[in-house]
């Protein structure tokens, strides 16, 4: 299902969206013709678009976020394999070639 697909997490104080309130964000970053679909996912601030192929994603999967109605929207792709995580503390025998 998410093969193709990254997920837009709008933020929720910009509420209501609509597919207009990404197109013209959207016009800048990526070509709309390889879009497939675009819609609320789950919650009306979480969006899932999907394109035609995984090569279509192209610029807009490497980013973090976008500009949606003048807010922050956080790009997801679920199909990323590396994450981040912020380490507070971890056992002093845990050597450091692991956490990097």
């Amino acid at each position: 299902m998410v093969e193709n697909s990254l997920f837009l997490h709008g933020d929720s104080s910009a509420w209501p969206f609509r597919v207009e309130d990404f197109a013209s964000t959207l016009g800048d970053v990526t070509d709309q013709q390889k879009i497939e679909c675009l819609g609320p996912f789950q919650f009306d601030h979480l969006w899932i678009m999907t394109f035609t192929s995984g090569a279509d994603m192209g610029e807009l999967a490497a980013r973090t976020e976008i500009t949606v109605k003048g807010r922050r929207c956080l790009v997801n792709n679920p199909n990323r394999r590396e994450i981040a995580v912020r380490v507070h503390w971890v056992p002093p025998k845990v050597p450091d070639e692991l956490l990097i």
